[in-house]
């Protein structure tokens, strides 16, 4: 049994009509997700039957299948590795999780992700230290950070909510919408066992909250509900914050580069980056940072300021031609009052 008898399979099965669709639908053109990756076009049931067939595939073997660019062949992999899991001794599935994290790299597109991350790397967890999800969920790399959300739908499948709701709100200020998107359904699925439980979550949340992560997480409730939590008015970027706390450039430096390493906005995090760049931390202003940041998504924010700042340009651009000198001075007053509060917006955001 080999690698490649499995691959003479696959290509048995391959429709080319069906992986020109496929394509496109796993985001494969140039700068996607999935850029590069080939599609077989073969149904997920049909790879479903080859890795049950294969289950014996030594792990060697499954490497060299999970090393291919073709993704019907890692897909089958994974789902060998599903079966050998399911099917293992405890030294077995032990090995089998060295394997599944020695490789993540090739765990490269959602459906790879979904398929094995809850039946490999959840399943062992129930069991198991967990804190090696809270370092998957800091990781730049997106499905290393979807790998670490998903595993945790076999917790909640076992009744355990802490450690999904705990990623969840790690994940709000998240950049992509593949993160929203998973957040949100793991988010459902607990409310399925305990709707007051995800019904808590999202009060604390929901205003700075991804739209796409809040959708997802209230499919399941009534018209009336989802338009109660849909229409609810969204974290202000352009409030007086700013002036109330008087917090100097170097926090709001140290909160934008910890925001950009993917790491927690925590009140000793930010003393570490401004003391590293020679200046002593106010303990109040940290604190004040902190609070107004953990209500804020950090990134919808930073998408909408800019166009703010954008906005004003047009302005001077539109003025009428023949106004004069007193005009032209108006409209410069003007424009640079639309400059300060485009600017404003964005430095509010971080107290």
């Amino acid at each position: 049994m080999s690698a490649e008898q499995v691959r003479r399979e696959l290509q048995s099965l391959a429709d080319a009509k069906k992986a020109t669709m496929v394509k496109r639908f796993f985001k494969t053109g140039p700068g996607q997700y999935g850029e590069g990756d080939i599609f077989l076009g073969i149904k997920v049931p049909r790879s479903r039957q080859i890795a049950k067939k294969y289950i014996s595939l030594p792990l060697n073997q499954v490497k060299v299948l999970l090393d291919s660019n073709i993704h019907e062949e890692r897909l089958v992999a994974l789902l060998i590795l599903v079966r050998k899991y399911a099917h293992g001794s405890d030294k077995e599935k032990s090995d089998i999780v060295r394997f599944y994290l020695d490789n993540l790299k090739q765990i490269n597109n959602w459906d790879l992700v979904d398929l094995s991350a809850p039946n490999i790397l959840g399943s062992f967890l129930m069991e198991s230290d967990r804190s090696l999800l809270y370092k998957l969920v800091k990781s730049g790399n997106i499905w290393e950070r979807r790998i670490a959300i998903l595993a945790t739908m076999q917790f909640i499948k076992n009744g355990e909510f802490s450690d999904t709701l705990k990623l969840a709100s790690m994940l709000l200020r998240d950049d992509h919408d593949l993160i929203h998107k998973a957040v949100g359904w793991m988010l459902r699925e607990v409310g399925k066992r305990d709707l007051a439980l995800e019904e808590a979550f999202l009060d604390k949340h929901y205003r700075v909250m991804p739209r796409t992560t809040l959708r997802y997480a209230i499919e399941r409730f009534t018209e009336r509900k989802k338009q109660q939590y849909m229409k609810i008015k969204r974290q202000p970027l352009g409030s007086n914050m700013v002036k109330r706390l008087q917090t100097p450039m170097e926090y709001v430096y140290a909160a934008l580069l910890l925001h950009k390493l993917k790491q927690d906005i925590t009140e000793d995090s930010v003393k570490k980056v401004v003391k590293a760049a020679g200046v002593a931390p106010d303990d109040v202003r940290v604190k004040a940072l902190v609070a107004a940041l953990s209500e804020v998504n950090i990134e919808e924010a930073l998408k909408a300021a800019p166009v703010a700042v954008a906005a004003a340009a047009p302005a001077a651009a539109s003025a009428p031609a023949g106004g004069g000198a007193a005009g032209k001075k108006e409209e410069e007053k003007k424009d640079e009052k639309k400059e300060e509060e485009a600017l404003e917006g964005l430095s509010s955001l971080f107290g």
